[in-house]
Order: C-alpha cells, then sequence, then structure tokens
C-alpha cells in the first residue's frame, strides 16, 4: 500500500524551483556592492563585465591582473577604427620650418623625423632659402606651376640622386630644371613630369609618381615621333636625351616592383644620341652636361651587363654601342673632374676598357699575348692618370671662375700637378676639392684593382695588389670620406669585395677591420644618399661576403672565384642593378 504520510510531512521549500531561489536569498545577504563601470581589460577587449570586487571574474578566469575600476588612460590603438594611431596619408606637403628645437622629445621620436622624407634635408641646420638659385631656374615662372619641392631646396632629393652631395649648387640639376620649365613643348614636360616622379617617389608618394611617370613616357613619345620625322631641333632632342635619362633612373630605383626595364630607356636614350652626337667633336655648355651624363651611365651598365647572365639580346646591343664623349680624344679637358660624375671622361673611358678587357676564363684569348699587351697598357695609363679638380678662385675677375671655363689652349699651358692648398696662399679654393680628390683617386685605385683582378686574374695576395687595397682604405679612413661619404657607389663596391676577399687570407688588409671600414663608409653614403643605389649595393657586398665566407673567392685561383662572387651577386638582382 502507498504511504501518503510521507507525502504529508514533504518540505515545499525543498523542491527545485525553491531551492534556486532560497540559494539566491542567502547569497544576496553576503554579496558586495558591484561596480558601475566595467573594469579595464573588460574595456578594452569589449567584453561583458560581471564588475565584481575586488577583480572581474573575466580576469580570474584568463589569469590576468585586474586593473580594475578606477581611472585610466586609454590611449589609441593601431586597429582601432574610431580612434586611428596614424593619420590617413595625404600628397599635401608639409610645412616645412627650420631651426629645429625637441622640447620633451625621446631619442625615437629625434630619429623619426631625421629619416622622414623632409627631415633627411632639414636637420643639422641644413634647410637654407637659395634666392638667387630660385630666380635664376624659374625666371618669370611661378612657384604655382610646380612642386615647390623641387627647386626651393637645393637638398632636393633629385638634386642629391644625380650630383654628387659635395656640390654646393649642383649643375645638373639646375641644368634639367632650367630644360624643365623653358617652355610648354613636349620635350620639355617630358622632362618636367619625370623630375616630378622621381620626387613623389623619394616622398613614398607611388601612386602619384606613377601619375607623373605616364604623362613623362607620353610626352616622350610625342617627341620621339617628331624626331623620325626629321623635324626636331637640337635643343629638343638634348631635351628628350635628359627625359629619358630621368625615366631610366627611375626604373633603376624600382628594380624589385617596376614591370619595365631601365635598359628599354637607356637604348632609347642612346638610339637619339647617335642621331645628334658628332664623334670626334667637343662639346661645351649644356650639351656637353648631358653627354657626360649619359656617358657615365653607360659606363657603369656596361659593368653590370659584363656580370649579368643569362644576357639578353638587348643588353648585348647595349654594350657594344659606341661611346659618347663630350670633348675629343687629345681634349686635356678630359682629365677634369667633373661633379656630376665624380671623376674625369679620361677615367671613365679607362673603366669602359677595362670591363672590355674582362673575358670569361675558358675564353682562348683570355691572357694571350695580346690580351696581356692590352692590359698592360691599361695599367700604365692608369698609373700615370692625373686627374685635375675644379678650383674656384677669387685673386682676380680676370681669372676663370672654374676649370671648365677655360680654353683648350690655356689648360694646355698649365702644368699637370695637383693644385696646393696653402693657406697662406692668396686664392681661395672651394673646401671641397680634396673631397672631389680623393673620391676620384678611389675610383682610380678600383679600377686599378678590377684590372688586375678580374682581366688580369691575379690572385688577392699579389704584391701588385695589396698597396692598392691598403690605399683604398687609407682613403676610405680619411675624415672628408667619414664624414661626407663615398658619393658613387660603384668604386665603394669593388673595394668592398677586395677586402672580403683579401679577409679570407692572413695579409695585414685581411682583417675584419677592413670590413667594417667598407661598411662604415656605405652606411655614410646611404644616409647621404638615401634615394641613390646604395640600399641595393648594400645587400649586394653583403651577399658577396656571405659567398666568400662559405669559402667562395678568397683562395689563390687566380680571381676565378672572384669572378664567379661578381656573377652571382650581381646576377641575383631582378634587373641588372645600377651602380650609378
Amino acid at each position: 500500500m502507498l504511504n501518503f504520510n510521507s507525502i504529508t510531512t514533504l518540505d515545499f521549500r525543498d523542491k527545485p524551483g525553491n531551492q534556486k531561489t532560497h540559494r539566491t536569498a542567502q547569497r544576496g545577504k553576503h554579496r558586495k556592492a558591484l561596480s558601475s563601470k566595467r573594469c579595464g581589460n573588460c574595456r578594452t577587449r569589449k567584453t561583458a563585465c560581471d564588475r565584481a570586487q575586488p577583480s572581474c571574474t573575466n580576469c580570474q578566469r584568463r589569469g590576468v591582473e585586474c586593473p580594475g575600476y578606477g581611472l585610466q588612460l586609454s590611449w589609441p590603438r593601431g586597429n582601432d577604427g574610431r580612434r586611428a594611431a596614424e593619420g590617413h596619408r595625404h600628397h599635401i606637403l608639409p610645412l616645412r620650418s627650420k631651426n629645429l628645437e625637441f622640447v620633451n622629445a625621446t631619442d625615437r621620436d629625434i630619429e623619426a623625423w631625421a629619416g622622414s622624407p623632409q627631415g633627411r634635408y632639414l636637420e643639422e641646420g641644413k634647410a637654407k632659402a637659395l634666392g638667387p638659385l630660385v630666380s635664376q631656374l624659374l625666371g618669370g615662372v611661378t612657384l604655382g606651376q610646380i612642386d615647390p619641392f623641387l627647386v626651393t631646396n637645393q637638398y632636393s632629393p633629385v638634386a642629391r640622386l644625380l650630383s654628387s652631395a659635395l656640390d654646393e649648387v649642383p649643375e645638373l640639376y639646375t641644368l634639367l630644371v632650367r630644360m624643365s620649365l623653358a617652355d610648354d613643348t613636349p620635350s620639355a614636360l617630358a622632362a618636367r613630369h619625370a623630375i616630378a616622379a622621381l620626387s613623389y617617389q623619394h616622398l613614398d608618394q607611388h601612386e602619384a609618381a606613377v601619375l607623373h611617370q605616364t604623362k613623362a613616357l607620353g610626352a616622350l613619345q610625342t617627341v620621339i615621333n617628331s624626331i623620325t620625322s626629321g623635324n626636331t631641333e637640337n635643343m629638343q632632342a638634348f631635351r628628350a636625351m635628359a627625359a629619358s635619362m630621368l625615366l631610366n633612373i627611375f626604373e633603376t630605383l624600382n628594380f624589385d616592383a617596376s614591370p619595365l626595364s631601365w635598359a628599354m630607356f637607356f637604348c632609347g636614350c642612346k638610339k637619339i644620341v647617335n642621331l645628334f652626337h658628332t664623334p670626334h667633336t667637343s662639346y661645351e655648355g649644356d650639351s656637353a652636361m648631358i653627354l657626360d651624363w649619359i656617358f657615365y651611365h653607360d659606363t657603369f651598365y656596361k659593368f653590370s651587363v659584363r656580370h649579368w647572365y643569362p644576357k639578353e639580346k638587348q643588353q648585348i646591343l647595349l654594350a657594344q654601342h659606341r661611346k659618347v664623349i663630350s670633348k675629343a680624344v687629345f681634349s686635356p679637358l678630359r682629365q677634369i673632374i667633373l661633379p656630376s660624375t665624380g671623376c674625369s671622361l679620361e677615367l671613365l673611358d679607362l673603366i669602359c676598357q677595362t670591363v672590355d678587357a674582362v673575358l670569361e676564363r675558358d675564353d682562348p684569348q683570355h691572357l694571350s699575348p695580346s690580351h696581356l699587351q692590352a692590359i698592360r697598357r691599361l695599367e700604365l695609363r692608369l698609373e700615370a692618370l692625373i686627374q685635375t679638380p675644379r678650383i674656384t678662385t677669387v685673386t682676380s675677375s680676370n681669372t676663370p671662375e672654374n676649370t671648365s671655363d677655360l680654353t683648350e689652349t690655356q689648360i694646355q699651358t698649365q702644368p699637370h700637378t695637383q693644385p696646393e692648398t696653402d693657406p697662406s696662399a692668396t686664392a681661395t679654393t672651394v673646401p671641397t676639392h680634396e673631397q672631389e680628390t680623393n673620391l676620384a683617386e678611389l675610383y682610380r685605385l678600383a679600377t686599378h684593382i678590377y684590372l688586375l683582378r678580374m682581366a688580369r686574374a691575379l690572385p688577392p695576395t699579389h704584391p701588385l695588389i695589396t698597396p692598392l687595397v691598403s690605399r683604398a682604405l687609407t682613403l676610405l679612413r680619411h675624415p672628408s670620406i667619414q664624414n661626407h661619404g663615398c658619393a658613387r657607389p660603384w668604386p665603394l663596391f669593388i673595394i668592398a669585395l677586395e677586402v672580403g676577399a683579401a679577409s679570407q687570407h692572413q695579409t695585414e688588409n685581411g682583417s675584419e677591420d677592413a670590413r667594417s671600414v667598407a661598411s662604415g663608409a656605405i652606411e655614410a653614403a646611404r644616409r647621404r644618399r638615401p634615394l641613390g643605389n646604395f640600399v641595393l649595393m648594400r645587400r649586394l657586398v653583403h651577399a658577396a661576403w656571405v659567398q666568400m665566407d662559405l669559402g667562395l673567392g678568397g683562395d689563390d685561383k687566380g680571381g676565378e672565384d672572384l669572378k664567379r662572387v661578381y656573377d652571382i651577386v650581381v646576377s641575383g638582382v631582378r634587373v641588372p642593378p645600377s651602380f650609378t
């Protein structure tokens, strides 16, 4: 029988619903007051918070310290859409100022400013107002017609890219701006848009740079069509050459991203030059400066193509083009150091012949009697070469301002000696003349080292090699090079690879100190010319040193392994690198 008495004695508070109500009532007697706000972690993570005291349950469960519910400072985060840590980029140039004073700023803040596009040229009080230069460049043209960053500052990125960092007023850049602002013809527009493309590229505004590059290509195509039909004046042709060279440089700076090749623009430029250049003729003025600029690039493109594998047909044709030099063979002006090249035209010609003298090791003519005679002739010319810097004097109003204004007759009557720098002399020389001389000497030493190692195939411990390397390292340690940097990448590249190969031997130059000297010179040059090719050159040098540390290029196989290192690092880039 069912026991109904057990049913009547049930406590209804023990039912499931009544039990929950009872526990809630008991816990409510001991619960502390909840916070009115979420804790700091929950606010940052944007999650619900039980607001329990002294710490929320979410923080306890995650094993982190609860920051509490008090007042906290909230800083913008990079992924915060409401308050971005960085402002949106725009194409309006920021206001430029000088005589900056950093108050309550950290070292990182100052370094960030110095690394910005405009900070590179305003640091150390280098922002100068060039009123006479601007009036000379612009004439009746207003600043609103062009980007003001291009002409109002002599430390313009394009100016420092095209000319030596030692120039007080970069002549080549001045000429290019003057050409681009001459009129509104297609040749001037092509040069103008090409300069703007380089400037915007430096400012990291790629869309604006590509836009100006496209406009420059369209204007240049119009000029080329006019040249083909025979309706172009010489000045229009030289402007087209300048625009082609600027576009060529633009492509060398975008060697990893651009679908185009610099060889296309340079081949087109050489074709225009061959139509208007007369061999064995001396040119003066603006046309000579443009031709020297083209010859400078032609020389080191020949070097790049020599060590590039596999070679394309267009590259082979480019390397076989005849040399275009603005001065005749026996002109004494060929020994003058040019600011746009860093060395003399005579040395550039010797570099071209040295590159041609480098043959494959399995070539039947390699180290043949005729080959050795050609190498010996180049050695004698390099040893006897004297490069004369351009010196500005103030002794008399009848004295030419610089050696480029002298006639060939005046040059021939002067002795081929290095200029004296006696402080008691009445003539005042330009302070950069020592830097120019040292840079030209680095060019000569690098050419001589390259000739003996690559063409003559001498080992790094040969008695003819070690004095040249010692002299080169001494120049790299010179204050004029350490403070201002080597303005050109090619001699640094040759010397850096040679000291890397010499470090495999126990010589006076074969130490880590030699590599550190070369690395320091490369880094100083990169800071001096941030838009130039020193970043790529530094990458190539480090890649070459890695190959040498792995055992390639450091033995006594007559330079065979070092040539393989040259070929490997140069061919490791998407397009032949530029050493200009």
